[in-house]
């Protein structure tokens, strides 16, 4: 006789002896095993021997089902407590599910303080669950949100982890700024950088959330991390480097040796150029600091194509400027053998050749090398 046929008398008591994953298994099979099937698995998830794994899972998938009696049946067991799963169940259950309601149904349903909890908040945070964020900094007191810690005992303050985490949430960030609980003064005098790791990321939204508070240091800078700006101009952000500019107290200021001008003619980011030539704040024939170039020579010298395009469209762009070391862009040019560039300074009225021609190849090989230009 076909399993399913037995008398359901025959199948429960079968049931008692089957494991929480074969009773599910049966359950899966059809309409009629899951309805009689239902409560004999939430009693083998209650078994002691599987609450750990099985039973925190049902505790789970029924909270976030919004099953508050299933809920509150296996919390009644206490098992969560003998077995020591109430330290880490609130965050179980949010690594399990990723739900803002299972943790609110948890949490309406009593469920207790577990040591855990700070972690719980700092994932709630990381995967973007913005009510059980709320939640959890409203209900469970007893967190220090100052203090989290997680990786290698390092304290990875919350705002940091809405910020860095991959499933970041622009709406989690507004609760956390806005939350009497989170000190965000803390954050500038430890240096770390929310401007800067926002811009890092590329999330326009995340980027106008904290420009929009006011709070943070838009010109944050140390020995490691240039200005957020620069950081911006050095990825070819167009976006990001509309909204820094557009921002009251940004500083266009070099960092690290270079203006935002220097890092987007060297990574070829034309657009970048154009925002910041078109904004009128900077030197278009400035010198870095370190070898006196200027973005047009870092732009030949990298074989930018495009950031050359745009810096020559410039009215003020000096195209003979050379280093500390006398180099012009032309002469870089010769020797990079770049024959786009070198065409676009050859069309230019007021270069100067001279260095070339005393190259000891001779400007002619060189041009001859490079298509015949001249």
């Amino acid at each position: 006789m076909p399993f399913l046929h037995l008398p359901n008398e025959l199948i429960l008591d079968i049931s008692e002896n089957l494991s929480p994953p074969d009773l599910n298994s049966l359950i899966r099979a059809n309409r009629h095993m899951a309805i009689l099937l239902r409560p004999s698995l939430i009693d083998r998830a209650c078994d002691l021997s599987y609450f750990d794994r099985w039973g925190v899972k049902a505790i789970g998938f029924a909270a976030n089902l919004e099953d508050k009696a299933t809920v509150q049946r296996i919390l009644s067991t206490g098992l969560h407590r003998r077995t020591g799963a109430v330290h880490t169940l609130l965050l179980n259950v949010i690594c399990a599910t990723r739900s803002s309601t299972a943790v609110r149904v948890l949490l309406e349903c009593g469920a207790e303080p577990g040591g855990y909890d700070h972690v719980a908040l700092w994932k709630a945070v990381a995967y973007g669950l913005t009510e059980a964020v709320e939640l959890l900094l409203d209900m469970r007191e007893d967190i220090d949100v100052s203090g989290l810690t997680w990786h290698q005992d390092e304290r990875i303050p919350l705002l940091v982890v809405a910020v860095n985490h991959s499933e970041r949430s622009p709406e989690v960030l507004k609760v956390l700024l806005n939350h009497p609980r989170i000190d965000q003064e803390e954050l500038n005098e430890e240096g770390w950088n929310m401007v800067g790791r926002a811009v890092r990321t590329q999330n326009e939204e995340l980027l106008r959330v904290l420009l929009t508070d006011g709070r943070f240091d838009v010109n944050f800078q140390d020995w490691h991390h240039p200005t957020p700006l620069i950081v911006a101009a050095s990825k070819g952000w167009d976006e990001g480097v509309r909204l820094l500019l557009d921002h009251p107290q940004i500083s266009v200021d070099m960092s690290h040796g270079v203006t935002a001008l220097h890092v987007a003619a060297k990574g070829d980011h034309d657009g970048v150029i154009r925002l910041l030539l078109k904004d009128g704040r900077f030197d278009v024939n400035a010198e870095d600091s370190d070898d006196g170039c200027t973005p047009l020579l870092l732009a030949a010298e990298a074989g930018a194509v495009s950031a050359v395009r745009a810096l020559l469209e410039h009215k003020g762009v000096d195209v003979n400027l050379p280093s500390y070391a006398g180099d012009t862009p032309l002469y870089d040019i010769v020797l990079e053998r770049e024959p786009e560039i070198l065409k676009m300074l050859l069309a230019r009225e007021d270069v100067c050749t001279e260095r070339v021609e005393r190259w000891e190849c001779g400007i002619g090989v060189a041009l001859r090398d490079l298509g015949g230009y001249i």
